[in-house]
């Protein structure tokens, strides 16, 4: 058991029955559902771009139409059913960080 702190978390991806959590400090890997995962952080500032991964709003440098650029330069597409949501959600964190 390892703790993960939140504000370390760039993003999450599923793979399979699996979770990987993309910190600052490097992957882990836990057996959970991203389901489960965005409900738990969605509150937290984290955004969903797709089924298959959650992005921390801190570590987004860009979003377009199509996609987001988190601030490493990394890019993930933007799924249509995700894509007014992620837009609203992002502009809310905006106005709570000022």
């Amino acid at each position: 058991t390892k703790l993960i702190e939140l504000d370390k978390t760039i993003y999450l991806e599923k793979q399979g029955n699996y979770v990987n959590f993309y910190t600052t400090e490097g992957v882990l890997q836990e057996r959970s559902l991203i389901d489960d995962k965005h409900k738990d952080l969605s509150q937290f500032g984290f955004v969903r771009p797709h089924v298959g991964a959650i992005v921390n709003a801190n570590y987004i440098a860009e979003i377009n139409s199509n996609y987001l650029r988190l601030k490493d330069g990394k890019e993930m597409s933007i799924s249509r059913t995700y894509k007014k949501e992620i837009k609203e959600k992002y502009n809310e964190w905006l106005v709570k960080m000022k």
